[in-house]
């Protein structure tokens, strides 16, 4: 329900904790952190790169 306010119908990204594999529930993993931010926040575009030259030794 808190998601479902906070988020509506946007996606959103949580890093959870496995506490106990061994159970099933809500109560067996543990909420690390909202990363919705940065999962999704492009990248930044990557440095154009120099074309190296080719050295040939004599």
């Amino acid at each position: 329900e808190r998601l479902s306010r906070k988020y509506g119908g946007r996606s959103f990204v949580l890093l959870l904790k496995v506490v106990n594999s061994q159970a099933y529930g809500p109560d067996v993993v543990e909420l690390v952190g909202d990363v919705t931010k940065a999962a999704q926040t492009p990248l930044p575009a990557p440095a154009p790169q120099k074309a190296q030259k080719a050295h040939s030794e004599s």
